[in-house]
């Protein structure tokens, strides 16, 4: 059986073209699996000192007002913002 020309390169561009997809649909899940996990270890690294930091403000303006002697001066220091740099992507910015 004689398989022609045609059916050879039709064959090899679907190939080409699915193992091209499969390919970019593999980067996108892992570019979103990093962007993902690296999004929860700065919430869980970062945002902790940010909510102790309002709640001890909230439990201090509870105690003044639970005070008879009146408000005392506190001084607030609010945790530093720590940005996260993301990789750039491979289209052009690199």
């Amino acid at each position: 059986m004689h398989v022609g020309f045609d059916a050879v390169v039709t064959g090899s561009f679907i190939f080409v073209a699915q193992l091209g997809a499969f390919l970019r649909w593999m980067y996108r899940r892992m570019r979103s699996d990093e962007i993902n996990s690296t999004f929860v270890e700065d919430v869980a690294m970062n945002h902790p000192p940010h909510f102790q930091h309002r709640t001890e403000r909230m439990t201090e303006g509870l105690n003044r007002l639970l005070e008879k002697n009146g408000p005392k001066k506190i001084a607030f220091g609010e945790p530093p913002i720590r940005w996260i740099k993301l990789e750039p992507c491979l289209r052009g910015q690199g």
